[in-house]
């Protein structure tokens, strides 16, 4: 337990020396401290923490070193020293607050070392581009050098440089050479450099405006050129291509015109395509018209210009037949009050039109009210014929009741009673004679003669009323024949009977 307890207080004073350690800037008391904490088996986060911060004081340790030999190779003027010290400096990403914690001030402002170095390459080598350029004939080289240089404040700082240097310590007499030396040429390189570009500017902007596509910067151009007296062969081919430009232009232009002819062609056809689609959609026939005659103008596919004509046909035929089933339907309803064949014949004419139901319905109704008056009528007709005895009358009501679709029993009945009309008219002088024969039995009273002009009568038919007159009186002879027998009997009740039917049979009352 006290090793343990021994144990824990090392390690806790490891860990306080080893905060105090990181809270500092020391970095040998931070290593010794972090090597203490490590043997007494500190924390792994504590460890982990102590070597970061380790590491970044180490960092900023080199960051320093690297920017005080950026500041000595700046004091030195030795541009190959400077350079090698300026990658080391931004290899270890020497920052411009860590450069150097006093600034160079100039009259021009201050001057960290880091931003002092990078200038200062980049000045020397947009001077030595400068020379290089002026030494040289190309207008355009020395144009950007001496914008490049102008840029790279060529002159201005190598001078706030080198007066710092020189208030400093004197020791910079390099870059004091380099000052004086530019200083001198600088009046004399940008007079010459202006000469150059001006002589030059009308030519450049000539050849700039030839390479581009603008008709208006290259006539301007031209004529400047004109004016500055530029070499006829330059002039020439500008000419040339203003020429072409030109000819380009109106090119261009002819056939923008003619894609916005296309274009405008289109956008009719789409128009009339849709305004035909929406006609057709919608079945309006004068719509459907209108617009299938536009699209034929339009150059709108014959595909479906074929459907739109298709499709006005069925328009047209059920237009057609729309005002034909109006026609009609105005015919049926007049034809209501009419003759029932004439109903008919405009009841299937409007069926076949598919007229309105309704109106059908009711024209049916009316000839079936029809029809059954006829039947009615034919009927009653028949009835009567067949109750007379005049076969002409009979056909004519039979054929009425035929037509009328009278009782198919009732007809059979009629034509029956037709037949033996007929039959009669054949048979009519020996009826006659039958009827007169019959006539004579009956006034002469012999029962013998009475029954066989009456059997004969009945085969030919004769008259009801004279074969009921007949039939009659045989009947009240055989009566009075049975009375007679009955009054010479002794049957009282037979004679009662035979007197009541002797009575009933119409016996003169005298033998009554």
């Amino acid at each position: 337990v006290l090793r343990a307890a021994e144990a824990l207080l090392h390690s806790a004073g490891a860990q306080a020396s080893l905060l105090r350690a990181m809270e500092g800037h020391d970095i040998q008391a931070l290593e010794n401290a972090l090597k203490d904490a490590e043997a007494a088996g500190v924390g792994s986060n504590v460890l982990v923490k102590a070597r970061d911060r380790l590491c970044k004081l180490k960092e900023a340790e080199a960051r320093a070193k690297a920017a005080e030999e950026l500041q000595a190779a700046i004091d030195s003027g030795d541009l190959a020293l400077l350079e090698a010290a300026l990658a080391k400096a931004r290899s270890l990403k020497v920052s411009e607050d860590a450069s150097t914690s006093q600034p160079m001030l100039t009259p021009l402002g201050p001057f960290t070392v880091l931003t002092a170095a990078e200038a200062l390459l980049h000045a020397a080598g947009a001077q030595a581009s400068l020379f290089r350029a002026m030494e040289g004939h190309d207008i355009q080289v020395l144009e950007k050098a001496l914008k490049d240089a102008e840029a790279a404040g060529v002159g201005t700082v190598m001078g706030r440089v080198g007066a710092t240097a020189e208030d400093k310590n004197g020791a910079s007499k390099k870059w004091l050479d380099y000052v004086w030396t530019l200083r001198c040429h600088e009046e004399r390189v940008l007079r010459a450099a202006e000469a150059l570009l001006h002589a030059a500017s009308v030519q450049a902007s000539l050849l700039r405006a030839m390479e581009g596509q603008d008709i208006q910067a290259l006539e301007n151009a031209l004529k400047d050129a004109e004016a500055a007296g530029v070499g006829s062969d330059m002039l020439e081919k500008a000419r040339d291509r203003l020429c072409e430009l030109q000819e380009a232009e109106a090119r261009a232009k002819e056939e923008e015109e003619e894609l916005q002819a296309r274009e405008e062609a289109a956008r009719i056809a789409l128009l009339a395509l849709n305004e035909l689609l929406a006609a057709m959609k919608l079945s309006d026939l004068a719509a459907l018209q209108k617009a299938l005659a536009a699209a034929r103008t339009c150059g709108v596919s014959e595909e479906i210009l074929q459907q739109g004509e298709q499709r006005l046909a069925c328009l047209v035929a059920q237009q057609e037949a729309d005002e034909h089933r109006k026609e009609v339907e105005a015919e049926l309803l007049a034809a209501i009050t009419a003759d029932a064949d004439t109903l008919l014949a405009v009841l299937l004419r409007a069926e076949a039109a598919k007229a309105d139901p309704e109106v059908c319905s009711r024209a049916r109704e009316a000839l079936l009210r029809m029809r059954r008056f006829e039947a009615e009528q034919a009927t009653e007709v028949l009835v009567a014929a067949m109750a007379g005895a005049d076969a002409e009358a009979l056909e004519a009501a039979l054929s009425r009741a035929r037509e009328a679709e009278v009782d198919s029993n009732l007809l059979q009945d009629a034509e029956a009673a037709l037949q033996e009309l007929r039959e009669l008219a054949l048979q009519g002088p020996q009826r006659r004679e039958a009827e007169a024969e019959l006539q004579a039995a009956i006034d002469s009273g012999d029962l013998a003669m009475l029954e066989a002009a009456l059997a004969k009568a009945r085969s030919l038919k004769v008259s009801e009323d004279v074969l009921g007159a007949a039939q009659a009186v045989l009947h009240a002879a055989e009566a009075q024949a049975s009375l007679f027998r009955a009054m010479e009997g002794h049957d009282i009740q037979a004679l009662m009977a035979a007197l009541q039917t002797a009575y009933a049979a119409g016996v003169d009352s005298g033998y009554l």
